[in-house]
């Protein structure tokens, strides 16, 4: 019997969507996710379907954040990108290697130039697993060019190397005034990290939410995730995999996101609630949030049953309607103030 699980309103909103105009990148990093052959040369058959959808953006959409690969490979594409969503009242940020500032005559030309069509911020990856690797004087400089064009700044990265990087780059004082400046995660055991000694923060992870659930990105091919999660590319299930642009508008896609039981119960109670659903008790040991999302969510039995509890129980639903409650008040775009004030 089939069961509707979809709420007739939304459950949460996308409030920042993430896009991938090209897997084109310019670094040959030793943890790298996304296979050579793409990263290798421009990706772009589907440019025009990627252009259309952002023309026509989501009400709910307040902010827009470019990756990839290396969106500054490609700055003209990038530039028309940000301004089609500039023109629509919202801003972006981009998130890069920093290497195209290493190479250009003139980087501050070029990120007034960004700026001037609706780039607000910019996320530099400081990976020590990055090869080449701007030193921490280039980031800084970077940083400082950044800031003085009025535009917020993060830096980010993978492994506990990065995080020391980032406390010699914060003693620059660069970063002073904005909330929310750095962003470490745990090197995920996929790709090309899976044969890198185990590298993980020190401080103790949760798996008892998932905020990535409510950040969608579109891919250079048209699909769109729920999530950027690092094991996109083992994403096989119809949870996470909401769509393709080529087959519907993605309003369509991102409002049947939204309204989503099983999606608003990954985003509120993360994959151990999941588990809990199943009525499963799970040892996590060195398992990360991802990986356990996708040993339940990439098994076709389990997103059955899931489903028939959700549908088969009102105070079930009622449970993940009311934490998504919460979440939407508590929620927050995970940009940098000044950076939000403008969308």
């Amino acid at each position: 019997m089939n069961r509707d699980i979809l709420s007739p309103e939304p459950l949460f909103r996308n409030i920042v969507l993430s896009v991938i105009p090209s897997w084109h990148c310019d670094a040959h990093c030793l943890h790298c996710f996304i296979p050579a052959s793409k990263r290798k040369r421009d990706s772009r058959s589907s440019s025009h379907l990627l252009s259309e959808s952002l023309s026509k953006l989501p009400e709910d959409i307040g902010a827009l954040a470019f990756t990839g690969g290396e969106p500054f490979l490609h700055p003209e594409r990038l530039r028309k990108l940000i301004h089609l969503c500039y023109k629509q009242h919202r801003f972006s940020t981009v998130v890069t290697n920093g290497l195209w500032f290493r190479k250009s005559r003139d980087p501050r030309k070029l990120l007034k130039r960004l700026h001037c069509d609706g780039l607000r911020g910019i996320s530099i990856s400081i990976d020590a697993y990055h090869r080449p690797l701007l030193d921490d004087e280039e980031v800084i400089e970077l940083l400082r060019t950044a800031r003085s064009l009025g535009m917020a700044v993060n830096i980010r990265g993978a492994g506990s190397e990065a995080k020391r990087r980032g406390r010699r780059i914060a003693k620059a004082n660069i970063l002073d005034g904005q909330e929310n400046t750095t962003r470490f995660f745990s090197l995920e055991n996929v790709g090309h990290a899976s044969r890198l000694p185990t590298d993980k923060k020190s401080e103790r992870r949760t798996l008892n939410f998932c905020m990535a659930a409510m950040q969608p990105l579109v891919m250079p091919d048209g699909r769109v995730l729920a999530c950027c999660s690092a094991h996109m590319f083992l994403i096989k299930n119809k949870v996470l995999d909401l769509g393709h642009l080529a087959k519907e508008p993605l309003e369509d896609i991102l409002n049947r996101a939204c309204r989503s039981y099983l999606l608003a119960a990954l985003a509120a109670t993360g994959p151990l609630g999941l588990a809990g659903i199943l009525g499963r008790k799970v040892v996590i040991g060195d398992k990360t949030r991802c990986e356990l999302c996708l040993e339940i969510l990439n098994n076709p039995e389990d997103v059955a049953e899931l489903e028939r509890r959700i549908s088969d129980s009102l105070k079930l639903r009622k449970e993940i309607t009311g934490r998504m409650m919460i979440w939407e008040q508590c929620y927050r775009p995970d940009l940098l103030p000044q950076f939000q004030s403008g969308v």
